[in-house]
């Protein structure tokens, strides 16, 4: 909550990513949660899709990986339909398999 009132980590078009403080991640993990209705995150912004991040930034290797993983994300973040199917997606398992089929 104090993270919140520092800076919001909602991002625009219905999505929040909030995440952890590096220095108490022993390994990277990202977590997606989507809603069936908006809440309100900042106390202005609505979201449905929240990405939980808990980055561990103490290599070199897993600072790239963390960059690599924005870049692919950005894109998507954007595209109507991949946002569509992210919110449609009824387990992890249907997720897996659309995002890699």
């Amino acid at each position: 909550m104090r993270r919140e009132q520092l800076t919001s980590t909602s991002i625009g078009s219905s999505i929040a990513f909030p995440h952890g403080d590096p220095e108490y991640v022993n390994e990277s993990h990202v977590v997606l949660m989507t809603l069936e209705k908006p809440m309100l995150w900042d106390g202005e912004e609505m979201a449905d899709i929240i990405f939980f991040a808990a980055f561990n930034m103490n290599s070199r290797e897993e600072k790239r990986r963390i960059e690599t993983f924005y870049k692919e994300l950005i894109p998507c973040i954007s595209d109507r339909e991949f946002m569509t199917m992210l919110k449609t997606a009824r387990d992890s398992v249907q997720l897996y398999k659309d995002l890699f089929h």
